[in-house]
């Protein structure tokens, strides 16, 4: 298995960071590699609930895994080529003083020992991709700090 992590601190507490990561469906709102995105459960929050996004020609269904409130999210991405058994990105909130420190791992299983340097570049590619994430999720939650008046 390859497993790459970002991580980003922001001084807001965990619940203002889950608010935004817990409206899976809304991602399009903030992350700037996706062009849109759409919930394909019933259910909008927990385990069991998907969403499909658009990242150009992309799409990729995403099934939410493990859903800790404030805590943890978790969910596998469908729509990698077949040499992989299983991707998972999986955001980590956890208190750092008046803040928080946002881990963002991806982990990709091959089926078989030659797909490791394939996983090896892809997890480096969406280590990127998710490092752009992390900024753009804090990006966003300034900016609606900013705008609603709230400060830290």
């Amino acid at each position: 298995m390859v497993a790459v992590t970002k991580q980003i601190s922001m001084n807001v507490p965990p619940s203002e960071i889950w608010e935004t990561l817990s409206k899976f469906d809304q991602i399009s709102q903030w992350a700037t590699f996706v062009s849109h995105s759409s919930q394909l459960t019933e259910r909008s929050s927990g385990i069991g609930c998907a969403r499909r996004i658009q990242q150009g020609s992309n799409t990729i269904v995403e099934t939410i895994t493990e859903w800790e409130e404030n805590q943890v999210l978790a969910y596998t991405l469908s729509g990698f080529p077949p040499v992989f058994r299983r991707v998972t990105n999986r955001w980590l909130l956890e208190p750092d003083g008046s803040g928080t420190k946002i881990s963002l791992t991806v982990e990709l299983l091959p089926i078989r020992p030659p797909a490791n340097l394939p996983a090896l570049i892809v997890g480096t590619i969406v280590g990127r991709i998710n490092k752009n994430m992390l900024k753009d999720l804090k990006k966003f939650i300034e900016e609606s700090r900013n705008t609603t008046g709230v400060s830290s």
